[in-house]
């Protein structure tokens, strides 16, 4: 008997007996040319075009032309769905382009987007950029009460500062305290600005206090270490100034050893330009020249120009209703 032919198409082998029965196979169209065909007894593979006794019976497939895969085409679409793909890609691209150019057109002015500098949206001196979502707080303490919350990106009106924060109100009208962190003031972005406002904002910066003199009391009836003590206090800015608290370091000078830290209450108002000379100060530390006085402000109340005159009445009022109820009391204590 003999060997019969072997046919391969992919991962499928199959057999026919003899050439009669392969031939009609090829004339049915069930052999295509990318088969591979096995002669009987044989050891080569062939292509089903190279095998000389098919010649004229296997039917080449066409392959598709890749020019042909154009967007929306499919096997076997009709002419119409075609033409209708195309028609689709050309006005997707006249959209893409005409929102381009919108874009383009529109786009905004540099200039007017500026946050910090010059343009219709740069922060005033006196204006704020919050950095960060903060609660408002009803007083310049971090354990103090929220009165309200200031969204990242809002714009604050800066009002006066404490310690560590501003004081601020926002555009719906809320008043209240931010960290210093928390906000990014205009004025600290143009050079002008910053040097007009710095001070009213950071006053103990510029307040000048100066020692004029320390006498010893040499009273019988007093400690030795009793002294008196002069400052001259000074104001350079274009601000008033009111409500100041001082501190002095008392240190050894030959060791830098602190010997003792002393607050007071200034009761003087300061006008714009204007200084003073402290009545004398009573300490109990003894008058040495190895002994200095650093006097440091660390409190003050800013007063806007036009402001000033009505802040120094109501101070002074202040002042002398305080004087009145310390003589009061005094009074009262007295024997």
């Amino acid at each position: 008997m003999s060997s019969p032919w072997r046919i391969t198409r992919g991962d499928q082998q199959f057999t026919v007996k003899d050439v009669a029965e392969l031939k009609l196979m090829a004339a049915g169209s069930k052999i295509e040319s990318s088969d591979l065909i096995q002669r009987p007894g044989g050891t080569e593979w062939l292509y089903a075009t190279e095998v000389t006794e098919l010649d004229g019976l296997i039917k080449l497939k066409p392959l598709e032309d890749e020019d042909d895969l154009e967007f929306g085409r499919k096997r076997g679409a009709s002419p119409f769905v075609r033409k209708l793909a195309r028609v689709l890609t050309f006005v997707l691209l006249i959209l893409a382009f005409a929102g381009l150019y919108y874009i383009y057109d529109n786009r905004p002015n540099p200039e007017d987007t500026k946050l910090f500098g010059s343009g219709t949206s740069t922060l005033e001196p006196l204006e704020a950029l919050a950095v960060e979502n903060a609660a408002l707080l009803g007083q310049p303490d971090g354990s103090a009460n929220q009165v309200g919350v200031v969204k990242a990106n809002s714009r604050v009106e800066l009002q006066d500062r404490q310690g560590d924060f501003f004081k601020v109100q926002t555009k719906s009208g809320e008043t209240g305290w931010l960290g210093t962190g928390q906000v990014a003031p205009g004025y600290l972005f143009d050079s002008t600005a910053h040097e007009r406002w710095e001070p009213f904002f950071y006053p103990a910066d510029y307040i000048i206090i100066q020692p004029l003199s320390w006498t010893n009391r040499d009273e019988d009836d007093k400690p030795e270490t009793l002294t008196d003590m002069l400052f001259a206090i000074n104001n350079p800015t274009d601000f008033g100034i009111s409500n100041m608290i001082v501190e002095i370091t008392f240190v050894n000078a030959d060791t830098e050893k602190t010997l003792d830290t002393i607050r007071f209450e200034v009761d003087e108002f300061l006008s714009p330009g204007e200084g003073h000379e402290l009545p004398p100060l009573e300490f109990d530390i003894p008058s040495l020249e190895s002994t200095l006085a650093r006097p440091v402000l660390i409190q003050a109340t800013t007063h806007l120009p036009g402001l000033v005159a009505k802040a120094e009445e109501q101070w002074n009022a202040q002042v002398e209703a305080k004087r009145a109820a310390e003589a009061e009391a005094a009074e009262t204590a007295t024997p």
